[in-house]
């Protein structure tokens, strides 16, 4: 160990005290200073955060309105869309009246008019022989007017005799 006589190399000077302090009051006045700018800061640091936060604020309630504009907008949309929807389901109800309604004329027409399609066929084959058994009698008719009177006279009652002997 060396002795506080013997010092390390660079220290061999004389002590003696700092020549450009004021000493403790000067400390202090640096401290104060010091203090006071970091105050200033810390309020130009609050003051630029509450401009912030009302910056965000104030943009945060334009969101709101805008959103409740929205919602206003998408309560008209649902109104309008569920009158339509009452008015399809009503369109729909009287669309289903007329259908059943429709149906039963149907079950009415067929009573009224099925065995008459049925016979359909068998009824124009009926008319046909009429219309061809008229032409024939008004031929036999109009032969008489020439002087074929007797002929067709005496066919005529032939045919009599014939359907007179059927009915027996």
């Amino acid at each position: 160990m060396q002795s506080a006589w013997n010092k390390p190399k660079g220290f061999d000077k004389p002590l003696k005290t700092h020549s450009g302090t004021t000493g403790v009051i000067g400390i202090l006045h640096i401290i104060l200073e010091e203090s006071e700018q970091l105050i200033e800061q810390d309020v130009k640091d609050e003051q630029s955060e509450v401009d912030q936060h009302l910056a965000n604020l104030d943009k945060s309630n334009q969101l709101i309105a805008q959103k409740d504009k929205e919602t206003i907008m998408l309560g008209q949309v649902k109104a309008d869309a569920e009158m339509t929807k009452t008015q399809k389901e009503q369109a729909l109800k009287l669309v289903e009246t007329e259908i059943s309604e429709i149906e039963e004329f149907l079950v009415i027409v067929e009573k009224q008019c099925g065995t008459f399609l049925a016979n359909f066929e068998e009824n124009q084959a009926a008319r046909a022989q009429e219309i061809s058994d008229t032409v024939q009698a008004k031929e036999v008719l109009s032969g008489m007017a020439e002087g074929a009177a007797s002929a067709a006279l005496s066919q005529l009652t032939h045919t009599l005799q014939h359907a007179g002997e059927g009915k027996k």
